[in-house]
C-alpha cells in the first residue's frame, strides 16, 4: 500500500517539539499513532489493498485519509473520509485494559443515544393522549406508570435506560470518560425509575418505592446536567460549548421550577425533558459524525502532552 505523506510543515515540528522532544519519543509516537492505526485498518479491511493513505494536519489535529482505487481525486476524498487518529490510551485493544471496540460497533453504540432520546419522548407524548384519566399539563411523566396501562411508561423507562447505558460505552470511546460515566449513571437511573414506580402527586401517603423513585429522579437530572458540562470540553467550538453550558444550566433550573408550579408541573417537566433529551440526541449524532470508519478512535490534538503520557 503506497503511503503519501502530505503532513504540513507546521504539523511535524508541533509533534516533536510540543508533545515530546527527542527522536526516540517521536519515533514511538509515529509507530503507535500512525503505523499501528493504519495496520489495524488494513487488518479490519477498512482500507482497500492498493489504497493511498495521506497523513496530514487539519485544524491542529493529526488526521489520516485514504483514496481507494475507484477514486482519484485525493483532495476531495480526504474531505469525505478524513479519519482522526485515535488516542491509543483510549484504544489499547482487546485484552489490554480497554474495550477493544471497532469503529462500526462504536457508531452503533452512539446511535443508541439518539434512538433512546427520540423513543422516550415519542412514547410519553403518545401516552399523554391515550392514557385515561391522565392530565399531561399537571401530571408528571412518571405518573403514567401508575395504574392501568402503566406498563407502557415502565417499558419506556427500561428500554431508554438500556439504550443510554449502551450509548455510554460509545461515549467512552468517542468523547470522554467522565461524560460516559455520567450518561451511564443517567441510564441506570432511568432503569431504576421504571423498576420503582412513582407515587401519585400530590399524595398523603408515601411508599418506599415512591421515595426511591424520587431520589433516582434527582440523580437522573443531576447526571444529565453534569454531562453537559463535561461534554462541552470535547472538540469545543463556540456554538457547541454554549449549547452544552446553556443546556446544563436549563435542566436543573427547570427541574426546580417544576415543583413551584403544581398546576402546570407536567408542562415544565416535559420542557425540561425535551431540552435535555434533545441534547443527548445531538451529542450522539455529533459523535457519530466525528467518528469515521477506517482508523478507530478519538482525535489527538497537537500540543496536548497528556495524549502521549504512556508512550514511553
Amino acid at each position: 500500500m503506497p503511503v503519501h505523506d502530505a503532513a504540513s510543515t507546521e504539523g511535524t515540528p508541533a509533534i516533536s517539539m510540543t508533545i515530546v522532544p527527542g527522536a526516540r519519543p517521536l519515533r514511538r509516537f509515529i509507530a503507535r499513532e500512525v503505523e499501528t492505526r493504519i495496520g489495524r485498518a488494513l487488518i479490519a479491511g477498512d482500507v482497500e489493498d492498493g489504497a493511498t493513505v495521506r497523513i496530514d494536519v487539519v485544524d491542529g489535529e493529526l488526521v489520516v485519509a485514504y483514496e481507494t482505487r475507484r477514486t482519484h481525486d485525493l483532495d476531495r476524498t480526504s474531505q469525505v473520509v478524513a479519519l482522526p487518529l485515535l488516542n491509543a490510551r483510549r484504544d489499547p485493544g482487546p485484552g489490554r485494559g480497554g474495550y477493544g471496540l471497532g469503529v462500526t460497533t462504536t457508531r452503533r453504540l452512539l446511535a443508541c443515544g439518539a434512538i433512546g432520546a427520540v423513543l422516550f419522548v415519542a412514547v410519553f407524548l403518545v401516552n399523554d393522549w391515550i392514557k385515561a384519566g391522565y392530565d399531561p399539563v399537571r401530571d408528571f411523566v412518571s405518573e403514567a406508570a401508575i395504574g392501568r396501562g402503566g406498563w407502557v411508561q415502565i417499558a419506556n423507562f427500561l428500554a431508554t435506560g438500556a439504550l443510554m447505558i449502551a450509548f455510554s460505552f460509545g461515549l467512552r470511546r468517542a468523547v470522554s470518560r467522565w461524560t460516559a460515566w455520567l450518561v451511564r449513571l443517567f441510564g441506570i437511573g432511568l432503569v431504576a425509575a421504571g423498576v420503582f414506580v412513582s407515587d401519585p402527586v400530590p399524595s398523603d401517603v408515601w411508599t418506599w418505592h415512591g421515595i426511591v423513585h424520587d431520589v433516582v429522579s434527582l440523580a437522573v437530572f443531576a447526571s444529565l446536567s453534569a454531562a453537559c458540562f463535561t461534554a462541552a470540553r470535547w472538540r469545543p467550538s463556540r456554538r457547541w460549548r454554549w449549547y452544552c453550558v446553556l443546556t446544563g444550566i436549563a435542566v436543573p433550573v427547570l427541574f426546580v421550577a417544576t415543583g413551584g408550579f403544581p398546576d402546570t408541573s407536567g408542562v415544565f417537566q416535559r420542557i425540561t425533558i425535551g431540552i435535555g433529551w434533545t441534547w443527548l440526541a445531538v451529542l450522539a449524532m455529533r459523535a457519530m459524525r466525528l467518528t469515521h470508519p477506517g482508523v478507530a478512535g478519538t482525535p489527538i490534538r497537537l500540543g496536548d502532552s497528556r495524549s502521549l503520557g504512556d508512550a514511553s
